[in-house]
């Protein structure tokens, strides 16, 4: 039968007889807490893994496995349950007897091993905790399985026995979202602060094959440049123009509520330059990259895309969007290219054409590759401290950049190291010094303001004309007076440059060239005259020194004599020489006082129209570089991060000033 409807045939056996022979039972056996030693006699183990033991109050056997005794308890529960009761308070009341209240010993204090953990609003373990979250997994871009990992956990202790470092699972539910809606409140204070911004924005596919939305915003606020990515957002369904315009919506209206503020819009060039760029590569150093496409730097390649389906789906997606956006009348901006990407293609027109210096070009890049190959030839280059960098496949400056340091090592030394090591076929011949000094002179200022235009925080589209009118004079210039080589290339350079930026280079004007240079002159002493009168209502006493801006016509001497320098479009900009003539520091002075309108109160009107013109970045640089940082945080061993997750930790990165 089973136990539910067995009746103990020993019921009227009274219960304090029993608990009397319990208590003497406990007593000799030192006072057992269990159930079967004290309420149980006749205890035995069998062959089969059972065990058995009668009942001291009803004498019934009880059966179970070697090792457990809930039959046992349970069948005092339901049969004897008064008398079990009882037992147990006397139990509990027994466990309070034997305690015995002593003083604390100072000893115990110094060597108790126990160590009692912070609290989690406890301040050092919040420290530390934010230390973690901010210093190592967002700005060092470390992994978040670093807080399950041993090493890691035995550090901290050392660090702070008593810090408890919180989970994976807790950072990222947790700790991290309230940071992102943290930095949401914050980005939000600061677009409404501006009174404009103009945009960047792009669309970026993981490793996993999943498109992220970037959106980078560009204000001056307190006369500081300010740059903040506005959103990261994965993209899911489908992609359609109407799908990402909805998006680019929400972020300017709902989101930040910037649609009246907005200033200019700035893109790549679409569905082009995928291809456009993968092919830049300067002619001759196809050889350099022989056996390397498997080798491609990650940060290089993190956004290629093996479906050329999809990718030309997604670019012309992209660029439908863009298109949109543009035309849209309910959206008061205008989109504009990306300035470098346009110059790059230019760049890609007169590569296309630069069969005149093939040969040599060729030479250059089997130096180069040799020089990462061979160990006594880098030797001989270290010893002599010069150095040859790595070509990279993708970045048509970083193959310029090879080039000129070759040219810069004299070619005696050069010719004799490759003769030491038995490479006389690539001794460099005075025509082939002839021709790479002609093709770095051609490309020097493409490269420069590629670079300078890509700036953060800068007024980068205050570069563009500049830059524009010097590369184009210079190459004309240059066809004139110094190509003996490459004069097609030149010619090639010049077309393309007029093709894609006909409208800035246009130079017909209703006025004459005396009224024209009547008007210069005019605006010249003008502003020379504004920047004397400025400085005279600072400091009167300084007027004896000011140098008479008129002298320059006359021809007169002057002491400050100008060595060779390096063509450069902007090398006042990074000059170090100290001149010590007054007039020329009265307009660095003014100059600077003007970039950073520090004169917005007397020059109110200026000042409004330069924080709206000088916050426009001058290509898509800033959007491109949040790619790269999330690129870094979802490296090749890191692809079971989630998008979610990856969208917030490449926002907190990016902004991450605003942790501070």
């Amino acid at each position: 039968m089973g136990a539910s409807t067995w009746h103990c045939p020993h019921s009227s056996i009274s219960s304090t007889s029993v608990l009397q022979t319990v208590q003497n039972k406990s007593t000799k056996k030192g006072n057992p807490k269990s159930c079967v030693e004290k309420l149980f006699v006749n205890y035995k183990e069998h062959a089969d893994g059972k065990t058995s033991s009668e009942c001291l109050v009803c004498k019934h056997l009880v059966t179970h496995k070697i090792g457990v005794t809930s039959n046992y308890t349970r069948h005092m529960q339901r049969h004897h349950l008064k008398m079990y009761t009882e037992w147990i308070d006397s139990l509990k009341n027994n466990d309070n007897k034997d305690v015995i209240v002593t003083q604390p010993k100072i000893k115990h204090a110094f060597n108790n091993n126990k160590t009692t953990k912070y609290g989690s609003q406890h301040p050092r373990q919040i420290e530390l905790n934010n230390m973690i979250i901010n210093d190592l997994i967002i700005d060092l871009g470390l992994p978040l399985s670093i807080v399950e990992r041993p090493a890691f956990l035995r550090a901290m202790s050392k660090v702070d026995s008593k810090f408890h470092v919180q989970s994976r699972r807790s950072i990222c539910r947790e700790s991290i979202p309230a940071l992102y809606d943290k930095m949401i409140r914050e980005l939000k204070t600061i677009c409404t602060t501006a009174e404009f911004i103009s945009l960047t924005l792009d669309i970026w596919i993981d490793r996993r094959m999943r498109p992220f939305y970037a959106v980078t915003g560009h204000s001056i606020i307190d006369c500081v440049f300010k740059s903040y990515v506005l959103s990261f957002l994965p993209l899911t369904g489908s992609h359609t123009d109407k799908a990402l315009l909805n998006e680019f919506e929400k972020i300017i209206s709902s989101d930040y509520n910037i649609e009246n503020k907005l200033v200019r819009l700035v893109t790549d060039n679409a569905a082009n330059n995928v291809k456009a760029f993968k092919s830049l590569i300067v002619p001759g150093f196809e050889h350099y990259f022989e056996g390397d496409e498997d080798d491609d730097d990650d940060d290089d390649r993190i956004d290629d895309d093996d479906s050329e389906t999809d990718e030309n789906n997604l670019n012309g997606n992209t660029k439908n969007i863009f298109n949109t956006l543009a035309n849209d009348n309910s959206v008061n901006l205008l989109r504009i290219p990306c300035f470098s990407h346009t110059l790059q293609l230019v760049v890609a027109d007169g590569l296309k054409e630069s069969s005149c210096a093939r040969s040599s070009l060729a030479k250059v890049t089997k130096i180069a590759k040799y020089s990462h190959q061979s160990t006594k030839f880098a030797e001989n280059l270290e010893a002599n401290k010069y150095s040859i960098p790595v070509a990279c496949k993708t970045r048509w400056n970083s193959q310029y950049n090879t080039v000129m340091k070759i040219i810069e090592i004299p070619v005696s030394v050069l010719n004799e190291y490759l003769k030491h090591c038995n490479k006389e076929e690539l001794r460099l011949t005075s025509r082939d010094i002839a021709i790479l000094r002609e093709f770095h002179s051609l490309f020097a200022l493409f490269a420069e303001a590629i670079v300078r235009a890509q700036a953060q925080n800068s007024p980068s589209i205050s570069l563009v004309a500049p830059s524009l009118l010097g590369i184009f004079f210079d190459l004309e210039n240059e066809l004139k007076n110094c190509c003996i080589y490459t004069s097609s290339l030149c010619k090639v350079l010049i077309t393309s440059l007029k093709a894609r930026f006909g409208a800035q280079l246009d130079s017909q004007s209703e006025l004459s060239d005396p009224v024209k240079e009547s008007l210069c002159q005019l605006i010249k002493k003008l502003v020379t005259d504004a920047a004397f009168q400025l400085n005279s209502s600072k400091d009167s006493s300084s007027s004896s020194n000011y140098y008479n801006a008129a002298d320059d016509d006359k021809g007169e001497s002057s002491d400050i004599v100008l060595g060779e320098k390096r063509k450069t479009l902007f090398g006042y900009c990074s000059s170090q020489n100290k001149i010590k003539k007054t007039r020329i520091d009265i307009q660095n002075s003014v100059q600077d006082e003007i970039v950073s309108f520090q004169k917005k109160i007397v020059y109110a009107i200026l000042s409004k129209l330069a924080q709206k013109l000088l916050c426009v970045p001058a290509t898509s640089a800033p959007v491109e570089r949040v790619f790269s940082q999330s690129g870094f945080l979802f490296r090749s061993h890191r692809c079971k991060m989630t998008k979610s997750t990856l969208s917030k930790l490449t926002l907190l990165k990016c902004n991450f000033e605003l942790l501070k």
